[in-house]
């Protein structure tokens, strides 16, 4: 299951989401939503481990298997997550 925030020693730490396999940081995660590192509208929102395109269109986009993300299609994973 996805975690948006870990609290270490009381405080909590950001969900990054970088590119697969060793990009930069391009989305974090607050909540259930996922934000472009540029800032503005979240550009998904998570339920259950599945990332649905904002505003929520009823397909999910991808799918999360640990700390790897992978779209619907199926393939390698595009994105990863750190905190």
């Amino acid at each position: 299951m996805i975690k948006d925030v870990i609290i270490h020693k009381g405080r909590p730490v950001t969900t990054y989401v970088y590119a697969f396999p060793s990009g930069g940081a391009v989305f974090y995660i607050d909540c259930e939503y996922v934000y472009p590192m540029g800032g503005g509208q979240p550009a998904y929102w998570i339920s259950n481990g599945y990332w649905y395109k904002m505003p929520p269109t009823g397909q999910a986009m991808f799918f999360a298997d640990g700390k790897n993300i992978y779209p619907m299609a199926g393939g390698s994973p595009k994105l990863y997550l750190t905190d």
